[in-house]
């Protein structure tokens, strides 16, 4: 008569390094996209982030299986993907925006109020501003690489209603004196 062993094999050290590589990769790479969407930081960070997170994605899908038929460790095959998961919801609802905001905000109001022509682009709070333009009665604040980005208006004030053409911007409220702006660079030919 033979009996069937129940207890599980001990991971191997290759096993965990990649393991612990590709949970380490996921983390950093979601990290990064947060940031990158909170702050505007810049299109190569959003890149190295992806390619990252890919990476980290590969290692996962050969150790994972293993992991579970071979070891038994769920939970550390569980890491990586909930982070990510994490990530995407975050995201999704909005969150990495809404804190950048929550951080800026003074600052931007500050330069909005009071230095709008005469200030330069640079970092308002953790929001990486590209230009600063006194325009249609307001303070426009082009964010990171975009068409876009955030106008103030004094209290009263308006922002005008463009009639959707190439280079006019479009504003949407956004926040009491703020609103959100785009710029449409095609024509519509």
């Amino acid at each position: 008569m033979t009996t069937v062993e129940t207890g599980t094999v001990p991971p191997t050290r290759r096993w965990v390094s990649a393991m612990r590589a590709s949970t380490v990769l996921a983390v950093g790479a979601t990290v990064a996209l947060l940031l990158d969407d909170a702050a505007a930081l810049d299109l190569l960070i959003t890149v190295a982030a992806v390619l990252a997170l890919l990476v980290a994605g590969v290692v996962w899908l050969v150790c994972a299986p293993i992991g579970c038929a071979r070891y038994r460790r769920y939970g550390t095959v569980l890491v990586a993907p909930l982070v990510v998961l994490a990530g995407i919801g975050a995201v999704a609802a909005g969150i990495p925006d809404r804190v950048a905001w929550w951080l800026s905000e003074s600052a931007l109001t500050e330069v909005a109020r009071g230095r709008c022509a005469e200030s330069d682009a640079g970092w308002l709070g953790v929001i990486r501003v590209s230009s600063v333009a006194d325009r249609d009665g307001g303070c426009l604040f082009g964010i990171g690489d975009s068409l876009g980005g955030l106008a103030y208006f004094p209290a009263g004030a308006r922002p005008p209603v463009h009639v959707p053409t190439a280079y006019q911007p479009v504003y949407t409220p956004f926040d009491g004196n703020w609103y959100r702006y785009s710029v449409d660079v095609h024509d519509g030919h």
